[in-house]
């Protein structure tokens, strides 16, 4: 299984990507006007609004931000997975749902986690104007306190972040590479990414952190760690709520680390056999064409579901032998011209 590449129009490409962003919309549009009806009939109101009255229900609805996210999430998933299923299409094959290497997961979260830390504390050095502050603090107050704290995890952290990665991860991505270059894409969804979280600061870091989530999926072209690291970083944002200022510098200083850690360990390290049998289509730095045929052999064997462990053994063994080999190889010493002695002596006479 190979990377999409480039195969139809840009226009093209961009408009397929665009209708999943505006279903995302539509559903939290549908499921927020629901709710604020089914408040005006309940009160009586529907027709009979004053600022007053409006007010409130503005209140009302903010007050339920956090359940409202959650529906609306889940109603986005269910609509696009009806879609899918309509087309004759695998939900989990669209979404770029694949297998990586779980022992990678730690990795992944602490990426993540390491990662709302390190732009939490940069925003809070800052010297930013307070107008820009206050409209991101209030765009964001409604999804902390108002609810339990298990329904603001599960709803801002961990469905968000599985909708979020779906949506503009797994589909944005994949439909801007039928007609776009690699680079094009991961601007164009950054781009996307931003624009849809609202305040300035918001829409500035969102875009930052959708290029290194973009980055995340093409590497391992598959959703799941987008999806662990983005759980993670809006996981942190309620332990970063309950923290000290006091303690923000150590843990910047910690968080700049870790960010570094963890994108060696992901993007640059070189990968172990396990790495290679465990992730179905990631993209990694090889030393020559025996590991890719091994690679390629694997694949194979992921795409036919047919994966012997005989085979996989033999494999492990090439790779392991590739490798003693290419590490035991040294640099040869320039050799010398053939008959250079009896040039020597010719020259002499």
């Amino acid at each position: 299984m190979t990377p999409e590449r480039p195969r139809g129009g840009s226009v093209s490409a961009v408009l397929h990507a665009l209708f999943y962003v505006f279903v995302f919309f539509s559903c939290q549009y549908v499921v927020t006007a629901g709710y604020m009806m089914s408040l005006m009939t309940g009160s009586g109101t529907a027709f009979t609004l004053d600022e007053a009255a409006l007010l409130s229900l503005m209140e009302q609805v903010l007050s339920q931000t956090v359940m409202i996210t959650l529906i609306s999430n889940l109603l986005t998933i269910l609509v696009i997975c009806l879609i899918q299923t309509m087309r004759m299409r695998s939900p989990l094959k669209e979404f770029r749902i694949r297998p990586v290497n779980l022992i990678r997961i730690p990795t992944f979260l602490l990426f993540g986690a390491s990662l709302n830390a390190l732009v939490s504390g940069t925003l809070s050095f800052l010297p930013l104007p307070e107008e820009i502050v206050a409209a991101f603090e209030n765009q964001y107050s409604a999804l902390y306190g108002e609810s339990p704290l298990w329904l603001e995890i599960l709803s801002i952290a961990v469905i968000t972040g599985i909708t979020e990665e779906i949506i503009f991860r797994g589909l944005v991505n994949s439909r801007l590479a039928r007609g776009l270059q690699p680079s094009t894409v991961v601007m164009v969804s950054s781009v996307i990414f931003g624009l849809a979280h609202g305040a300035l600061i918001a829409v500035v870091y969102s875009a930052l952190l959708g290029m290194v989530f973009c980055l995340l999926y093409e590497k391992f072209r598959s959703v799941i760690p987008s999806v662990l690291a983005h759980v993670a970083f809006n996981a942190t944002s309620y332990l970063l709520a309950a923290l000290d200022e006091r303690w923000m510098l150590p843990l910047w200083l910690f968080s700049l680390a870790a960010v570094l850690y963890c994108t060696y360990r992901l993007f640059f390290r070189r990968p172990t056999f396990y790495d290679v049998a465990a992730d179905m289509v990631g993209e990694y730095p090889l030393r020559d064409n025996v590991e890719r045929e091994i690679i390629d052999e694997i694949r194979r064997m992921q795409e036919d579901g047919d994966i012997s462990p005989d085979r996989l053994e033999q494999l492990a063994e090439a790779w392991e032998e590739n490798e003693r080999q290419y590490n035991g190889r040294a640099p040869k010493a320039p050799e010398e011209p053939e008959n250079s002695n009896a040039n020597d002596n010719n020259t002499k006479e």
